[in-house]
C-alpha cells in the first residue's frame, strides 16, 4: 500500500481522510499547515500528497512549489483538495484546468465523497510526475 501525506487544516476533514486511507491499508501522516507539509514530505518521502489549497503559514500552491523545487520530493504526485465552487460539470472542468495549470497532479473537491475517494487515490498513487 502507499504512504500518503495529508495536508489539511480542518480537523474533521483531516480525520475523515486519515480514516479512509488507513482503512485501505495506507500509511498516513497528517499536518495542518503548509510549513509542516514541506518538512513532512522531505522526512517521510510519501507516495502521494493530498494538499488543501487554503492553509496557514503558506498556501497549497506554495507547498507544491517547494515540494517540486526539492530534488528528493520533486516527483511526488501532489493532489489539491479544494472546495472551489459549484459541482456542475462546467465548473469542475474549469477548476481542474486551473489546478493542473498550477502544476498539481490533479484535484479532489470537498466535501469528500467517501464512495469514490478510494478509487481516486489509487489512480493518483499510480501517477508519475515530470
Amino acid at each position: 500500500m502507499g504512504k500518503i501525506l495529508i495536508v489539511e487544516d480542518d480537523g474533521i476533514t483531516q480525520e475523515l481522510l486519515k480514516h479512509l486511507m488507513a482503512a485501505r491499508g495506507h500509511s498516513v501522516w497528517a499536518v495542518a499547515d503548509g510549513g509542516a507539509a514541506v518538512a513532512a514530505a522531505i522526512a517521510h518521502q510519501p507516495d502521494l500528497v493530498l494538499c488543501d489549497i487554503n492553509l496557514p503559514t503558506m498556501n497549497g500552491l506554495e507547498v507544491l512549489n517547494q515540494i517540486r523545487a526539492n530534488k528528493s520530493t520533486s516527483r511526488i504526485p501532489v493532489v489539491a483538495l479544494t472546495a472551489a465552487g459549484a459541482r456542475s460539470e462546467d465548473a469542475i472542468g474549469g477548476v481542474r484546468d486551473r489546478i493542473i495549470g498550477m502544476g498539481f497532479t490533479g484535484y479532489i473537491s470537498k466535501p469528500i465523497d467517501p464512495k469514490g475517494f478510494s478509487q481516486q487515490i489509487e489512480a493518483f498513487l499510480s501517477a508519475k510526475v515530470g
